[in-house]
């Protein structure tokens, strides 16, 4: 079960961190307004999953 945590816990963090860089590179570039960019940061964070299903490799 610990093994279990530390990967959910690892996957968190790195989600944060990808949500950070997005939010950071809206800032650099800002294309978008603030509130769609902000929308789009915590739908990120808070759904993982839709984002690595719209990846396309």
């Amino acid at each position: 079960m610990d093994r279990h945590i530390r990967l959910i816990i690892m996957l968190l963090l790195v989600n944060t961190v990808i949500t950070a860089i997005y939010l950071f590179w809206g800032y650099i570039r800002k294309t978008e307004n603030i509130q769609g960019r902000w929308m789009k940061a915590v739908v990120m964070l808070l759904c993982p999953y839709d984002n690595v299903r719209r990846v396309q490799l």
